[in-house]
Order: structure tokens, then sequence, then C-alpha cells
């Protein structure tokens, strides 16, 4: 199970890096083409948009599968016992929240493809926006479901390793 999860990381972390590659170029290529040609590239603003969506929305199942949330340690010195309990809860919220958002989001994203929704610029049509969102949200649900029921040495609920050190 360990190798799916990496695996499945590490596919999302290349595809959100992809996008993130794209609209750096894109972002560089504009400015210097603006700035020593005075010709803009087109639509840059909404290509970078796109490209933003992508590189947020498709990151967010790396970031459970890799346990990279980011995480306040206020009670794990107090209440070390109830930290996997947390642990555990914060995934059944966020497998919960996403649900809903992916929920609401494809209504939004169907209004998009009903009414022919686009872009001002390039008349780019917004349910490509609205795909990589419910497509990043859907798999950050299943990321979060998986390490939920993961079982290896770092599953939520399991006691820490005393041999590995403490970060």
């Amino acid at each position: 199970m360990k190798r799916i999860g990496t695996i499945a990381s590490t596919i999302c972390g290349a595809v959100a890096a992809v996008f993130l590659v794209g609209m750096l170029l894109l972002t560089v290529a504009d400015v210097v083409l603006r700035a020593f040609f005075n010709y803009p590239i087109r639509g840059v603003y909404e290509l970078v948009e796109l490209m933003l969506a992508g590189t947020f929305f498709i990151a967010l199942p790396c970031v459970f599968l890799r346990d990279d949330n980011i995480l306040v340690n206020t009670i794990d010195e107090l209440l070390p016992r109830i930290v996997p309990f947390l642990t555990r809860a914060a995934l059944v919220l966020a497998v919960a929240v996403f649900v809903v958002l992916v929920w609401q989001g494809w209504f939004a994203a169907r209004d998009s493809y009903e009414f022919h929704d686009v872009t001002a610029d390039l008349a780019l049509p917004r349910y490509w926006h609205w795909s990589l969102v419910l497509i990043g949200m859907s798999l950050a649900a299943l990321a979060a479901l998986f390490m939920l029921f993961r079982r290896d040495d770092k599953a939520p609920g399991r006691s820490p390793d005393p041999t590995e050190p403490r970060a």
C-alpha cells in the first residue's frame, strides 16, 4: 500500500510541477517579450490562471500522501496520547470537506459548461478550470482517505518508533 501512495504522490507532484514550470516559462517569456520587443503574449493572464489551478489543486493529493500538511504542535507535548485521535479526526474532516467541495463545485462546473462560460481574452472554456479543480479535490479526498486507512509505521494512531529521531 505504501508503494501505491508513493507512486500516486510522485505522479501528482510531477503533473503539478509541469504546470508550475509552464506557468514560470510563460511568465518569463511574456516579461521578456514585453520589455525588449514591446510584444506581450496575448492571454497570458488567463493561461497562468489555468496553470495555477493545475499546480495547486493537482498538488493537493501529493501533500496528503506525503503527510506534509502544515501542523501546529500545541497539544503534542501536553496531551501526547490524544494526538493519534486528532490526526485521524483531521483526516476524516478533510475527506468530508473535500467531498462537500467537490459536490458543490460540480454544480458550478455544470453551470459553467451549460452557459458556455469562457475567459475574456482567449475565450477558453471555464470548465477546463473547473475540471482541474474537481479532479484535484477528488484526488485529495481519496488521498486523505488512503492516509486514514494506511497500515504502515507512520500511520496515524500508531505509537512512534522510539529508535527514530524526533524532529
